[in-house]
């Protein structure tokens, strides 16, 4: 395998496991010939924030004593926060990073989108009431703005180039188009998939829910397109 995917699960910042996603990891880490690495980072209320940046931060150091090539961060839902957090901290660090995966993600934290009522109907998995409550939980007194916790407040400038995804019906799909339009209005290559029926999280749940197949196979070509541009071998 050429280069590594650092992909941080979801579970709304206090719940979840790496064995949750093992599936779609195995898949992205045959499909693209990478290694994909899925860290159990600490999780609220016990470790609020920043504790699972600093946990994914340290896995990013190990990766990069490790594995040959190029790095590409991923998250889905909560873990979508975390990735494009990281993906600062990266920035700042000036280490350049090859993509950036973002799959439903949450990227503000302030739950004031005006998806979390147009689709409430529609997102059986993720609601207003339980997103302010996840929220509280994690940040227990920093700000909601705070760029390390809610992406979509950072400088566009600091992301690389980015794959986003959300299903249209989302409470969580306001996060992904604002978040596109952030990154492309400053000049950032983003790409948008908005899938309509497509359930949160669909793609690292089963690939058999509808738009998880179109999912994974748009996200594949992304993460391969960007190992190859970044490989010696391939310039």
């Amino acid at each position: 395998p050429y280069g590594a995917v650092l992909h941080m699960h979801g579970g709304a910042f206090r719940i979840g496991c790496p064995e949750q996603v093992a599936g779609f990891a195995q898949a992205l880490a045959a499909r693209c010939n990478v290694t994909v690495f899925c860290p159990a980072y600490r999780l609220a209320p016990e470790h609020p924030f920043p504790a699972a940046l600093n946990d994914g931060w340290a896995v990013l150091a190990a990766i990069r004593e490790q594995v040959r090539g190029p790095v590409i961060f991923s998250g889905d839902s909560a873990g979508g926060g975390l990735a494009a957090g990281l993906a600062q901290a990266a920035a700042a660090a000036g280490i350049s990073l090859a993509g950036l995966v973002l799959l439903s993600a949450w990227l503000d934290l302030t739950v004031t989108s005006r998806c979390y009522q147009m689709n409430a109907q529609t997102d059986p998995l993720f609601s207003s009431a339980s997103a302010q409550e996840a929220a509280a939980l994690y940040l227990q007194g920093h700000a909601p703005q705070e760029p390390l916790a809610s992406p979509i407040f950072a400088n566009p400038l600091d992301f690389p180039p980015s794959f986003i995804s959300a299903g249209a019906g989302e409470v969580l799909a306001d996060d992904a188009m604002h978040f596109h339009e952030l990154l492309h209005h400053a000049g950032v290559v983003s790409i948008l998939s908005l899938i309509p029926g497509m359930e949160h999280v669909a793609v690292t749940r089963s690939r058999a829910l509808p738009g998880a197949e179109e999912t994974f196979m748009a996200m594949c070509g992304f993460v391969s397109a960007r190992l190859e541009s970044q490989d010696p071998r391939h310039v």
